[in-house]
């Protein structure tokens, strides 16, 4: 039978997996309480939330979720889940870089949206650029016809003043 507290876990995590963006598993073996809440303070400003939850909970929570049984790579191990709730990506490159200079944390996989995500897509999304930088791509993609026109434009102008000029002179 199972107690109020482990009810009330589930509950929680259901809570967390509904309107999340993006779920990661971790392995955190290995981490000390500090680097634990600083790489926690660190996602918390990202609107994301990191825990350590028993992997049998976290796996009722994703079927509860509609996220069907979870892959065992995800649930073997000390696991620790990122709940991603609004920018996915920002919060996978935090994770991605703390495990890049923390070798005792290793990313397992997860999901985005209800999509599976093994361990080399989230690194591959972790790559992604900023959402900032993909839109100053887009605007300077947009400008770019227009910046032309104006130069070819200017040029005529610059040639017409050239011509006059030329004209005076001579």
């Amino acid at each position: 039978m199972p107690t109020s507290r482990k009810k009330d876990t589930v509950k929680n995590l259901v809570e967390k997996f509904q309107p999340s963006q993006a779920v990661v598993f971790t392995d955190f073996t290995g981490l000390t309480a500090a680097e634990l809440s600083g790489l926690r303070s660190q996602l918390g400003e990202h609107d994301s939330y990191y825990t350590i939850t028993k992997n049998t909970l976290l796996e009722i929570a994703s079927q509860q979720c509609g996220y069907g049984k979870m892959a065992q790579e995800f649930t073997n191990g000390p696991t620790a889940t990122l709940f991603c709730f609004t920018d996915a990506v920002t919060s996978i490159k935090i994770i991605y870089e703390f495990s890049k200079e923390n070798n005792h944390l290793k990313i397992k996989g997860g999901f985005l949206g209800k999509r599976v995500l093994n361990q080399k897509d989230v690194i591959t999304l972790a790559k992604i650029p900023s959402k900032e930088i993909l839109i100053a791509s887009v605007i300077r993609g947009m400008q770019a016809p227009t910046a032309n026109l104006v130069y070819v434009l200017q040029a005529n102008m610059r040639n017409l003043v050239s011509v006059v000029e030329q004209i005076s002179k001579g």
